[in-house]
């Protein structure tokens, strides 16, 4: 286990670069890591502050509890089967480098979820989406760290209870499952998913009329979002985030009816 430091300085590990510092720090660079970093005199599982990209937070104040710096990187293919390659990554992986990588592999399923800020760990407690697609489109399993026993756990797909913007990690496994790493099913063969506002075009104009690959797609959406949003390493921000609102089925044929 890396050594804990006190008094740490938490600008670079937060994308607002709001200058804060954590009573106590630590580095996780691997997962069974865990096991030594919930036995030490600083740890309060009801104040540990779990940091991956820390595009999610806004430090108002000095973090008055431990910080573990999820920094376990690795990715790593599983296996193939029927048209699918399952690829494991690291929750301290960053996800757009994530992305790139399986792109760069020939492999598709991530491509539309280019550029989002933070790491591959975060990626199935939000249920990350953007331009049609969502994380749990493409998420086979998820390894954590069960506080409860402290033992690790492989949770399915089904097991993560996925809905919009939601999961198991944000409901009742909030604060009970540490995420180490992501298993992803993505596609041997590029499939496009290009039915989400105008990415089409951007897709069609970056192609010029030859077959569009994952890496167009990857491309445009990156494009798109640069056109829209600063680069965080020139004026902080947390990237895009909002949420659609949900309504019933009565109220959205009603809208439909009138607009």
């Amino acid at each position: 286990m890396q050594p804990i430091q006190y008094q740490t300085d938490l600008t670079p590990y937060n994308t607002f670069d709001l200058k804060a510092q954590a009573q106590a720090f630590v580095a996780l660079k691997h997962a069974d890591e865990l096991r030594d970093i919930v036995r030490l005199p600083e740890f309060n599982r009801d104040t540990v502050l779990w940091l991956g990209g820390g595009s999610n937070i806004l430090l108002m104040e000095d973090y008055a509890g431990l910080v573990v710096h999820m920094e376990n990187k690795g990715i790593r293919e599983i296996e193939r089967s029927d048209g699918l390659v399952y690829i494991e990554a690291q929750a301290g992986e960053i996800w757009h480098d994530f992305v790139l990588h399986t792109v760069g592999l020939g492999l598709s399923g991530l491509e539309n979820l280019s550029l989002i800020p933070g790491t591959v760990g975060a990626s199935p407690v939000q249920n990350i989406g953007a331009y049609g697609v969502e994380a749990k489109d493409v998420i086979h399993s998820v390894r954590c760290f069960d506080l409860d026993t402290e033992t690790f756990v492989e949770l399915s797909n089904a097991d993560c209870d996925f809905a919009y913007r939601e999961s198991l990690f944000k409901q009742e496994g909030k604060g009970r499952y540490v995420i180490v790493s992501v298993v992803f099913a993505l596609k041997e063969h590029f499939v496009p998913n290009l039915g989400y506002g105008d990415l089409a075009a951007a897709v069609a104009e970056l192609s010029q009329g030859r077959e569009a690959t994952a890496k167009d797609v990857s491309d445009a959406v990156c494009a798109i979002r640069n056109s829209k949003l600063p680069n965080p390493n020139v004026l902080g921000n947390v990237g895009s985030f909002f949420k659609n609102p949900v309504v019933s089925a009565e109220k959205a044929a009603d809208l439909l009816q009138q607009y």
